[in-house]
């Protein structure tokens, strides 16, 4: 399962406010240092604030939602694969995850941002089966994920549009390999500048955001797990399964007759299948593949954002939907590296880098 990994970047801004006139007027006057963004200097002399070129965020993430399996398959240790997707019925499967991920980002334009982030991620899965057998069960899964992404932005009179692109991958432990997902969203807002700190503003917006995982999963799992027993305790976990075996034998000797060799092959494949398990559970593993897909795709965020200085920024974001929620707490750091501003020509003192730290903080 995929962690949500929102968390963008600054935009450059253009106050028109009478208020704000003469802080306008000494941007365009002020020489731009940096080596980034592309087309920097010639930016700011059109009086707009540019953020800081680049940024290292710390992200707190939580999400839940509900996901639909389907063409679910199982094997039983190195056993066949047995199909079960017409005779298992998922209540429901809903997904807990919380992570934290470093994002590392670079605006290449004023108007463009790209970055890469580094994560880890704790989930968890509770499932709820009503066919052919009533299972409840709830499963962890831990690992780790990167991934990279594109945010566009620019301005619409007072307002600033936001638009964000990204790829990841995760890995987790009960997965045979990595799983792809993305994220798209598109924010609409407004930054308010703090009477008497013009560097200071708080920014608010809305916005919608869709997210789309990849669909074909497989991995493996302690049957201990699966149905929830105690490893150490192997007579209570041969129990567990002979009930099982028992209930879905039952589910399938009340079907009507006319349906019962539909499903004959299936139930005699489990049944045989559990009891050879339970007469050796040194190490029973059930082996698993699937294909999944997030209930709800889009959803609506509203959010804002403290930009204490340039240098400094806070800001937490909420996400919404039927049997879809996500929250986003991050902090963002911003430097630029000193050095002549790429493609904006000769500016008028290319003297004041010299000497100057690699880092502006």
């Amino acid at each position: 399962m995929l962690a949500v990994h929102s968390g963008w970047a600054q935009y450059s801004q253009k106050y028109t406010n009478k208020k704000n006139e003469a802080y306008t007027d000494s941007l365009k006057r002020t020489e731009y240092p940096y080596i980034f963004p592309v087309l920097g200097a010639k930016t700011r002399k059109l009086g707009f604030e540019i953020p800081l070129p680049h940024g290292i965020m710390l992200n707190g993430l939580w999400n839940k939602q509900d996901v639909l399996l389907q063409d679910l398959e199982v094997a039983f240790n190195d056993g066949q694969y047995i199909s079960l997707d017409s005779i298992v019925n998922f209540d429901r499967v809903t997904v807990n995850s919380l992570g934290t991920n470093l994002r590392f980002d670079t605006y290449i334009f004023p108007f463009l941002n790209v970055y890469g982030l580094l994560g880890t991620i704790n989930t968890k899965t509770s499932l709820k089966i009503t066919e052919p057998v009533n299972i409840e069960n709830t499963t962890t899964n831990n690992g780790m994920y990167y991934g990279f992404g594109v945010m566009a932005a620019g301005g619409l009179g007072p307002l600033f549009i936001q638009g964000d692109f990204s790829m990841a991958w995760s890995k987790l432990a009960l997965l045979d390999k990595a799983n792809s997902g993305s994220n798209m969203g598109l924010r609409v807002g407004h930054a308010f500048k703090i009477p008497n700190h013009p560097r200071q503003n708080i920014a608010l917006w809305i916005g919608a955001n869709r997210q789309a995982i990849q669909s074909n999963t497989s991995g493996s799992i302690s049957l201990y797990e699966a149905i929830g027993a105690d490893e150490d305790k192997v007579a209570e976990a041969q129990q567990k399964l002979s009930d099982v075996s028992d209930r879905i034998q039952k589910w399938y000797d009340d079907l009507p007759p006319a349906l019962q060799p539909k499903f004959e092959d299936q139930v005699t494949k489990i049944t045989n299948g559990l009891n050879r398990v339970s007469d050796g559970l040194e190490d029973p593993q059930v082996s698993y593949r699937f294909q999944k897909q997030l209930k709800r795709k889009w959803h609506f965020m509203v959010g804002a954002q403290w930009q204490i200085s340039p240098n400094w920024q806070v800001r937490a974001e909420y996400g919404f939907a039927d049997q879809k929620q996500q929250a986003l707490l991050s902090l963002n750091y911003r430097f630029g590296i000193r050095g002549h501003n790429l493609w904006s020509g000769k500016q008028e003192d290319d003297t004041d880098t010299k000497g100057s730290p690699a880092f502006a903080f």
